[in-house]
């Protein structure tokens, strides 16, 4: 009994897949795609905005919680609330609060801009650092300090959307240091 073969042509719309003339033949490559209308800085946005709003939830349940008194969470981390007002662990904190605002706000731009056209940085840790810098950003605007709540002992205290930043820096500047495949 004969089997027969078919090809079928599959829109590279829908295909992880398809083929491509080349002047030596034809090849196959993989191509990444993501579903109609949902772009890359779309994805950056909305994890920033989730990332943002749980840093705020947590922040004002620390401020409600933790009011006057420490919450031992295991032997390595004291939850304390402090209220910051420079930036990065207590630097520029002799900086009048519009000049911190202002600062940190072209920062968090110039984090977004760089984040968003990255072409090597995975797109949800420029989420994360953007919606660290801006939950940062929006506490201090809007309180004049930014709310601290996680003490280790031995480091200056800081909070969830510091986490986020610090975490998608990391991500960012190991996937700058990958060396770029043929398939890039």
């Amino acid at each position: 009994m004969a089997t027969k073969t078919t090809t079928a042509a599959i829109s590279p719309r829908r295909s992880h897949r398809f083929t491509t003339p080349s002047s030596v033949g034809w090849h196959t490559r993989s191509v990444t795609t993501t579903r109609p209308g949902t772009s890359i800085a779309t994805r950056v946005l909305v994890l920033a905005a989730m990332a943002a709003v749980v840093d705020w939830l947590v922040k004002v349940l620390a401020t409600v919680t933790l009011d006057d008194r420490s919450v031992e969470a295991g032997s390595l981390v004291t939850l304390r609330l402090s209220h910051n007002p420079g930036v990065a662990f207590g630097l520029g904190d002799w900086l009048p609060g519009p000049v911190l605002v202002a600062v940190t706000a072209m920062v968090t731009i110039v984090l977004a801009v760089a984040a968003v056209r990255s072409a090597l940085s995975p797109w949800w840790a420029a989420g994360l650092v953007l919606g660290g810098a801006f939950a940062n950003l929006a506490d201090r605007a809007l309180g004049g300090t930014v709310v601290d709540f996680i003490d280790l002992g031995w480091w200056p205290s800081f909070n969830l959307a510091d986490v986020w930043l610090t975490v998608g820096c990391v991500l960012m500047v190991l996937a700058s240091l990958r060396s770029p495949t043929p398939s890039d």
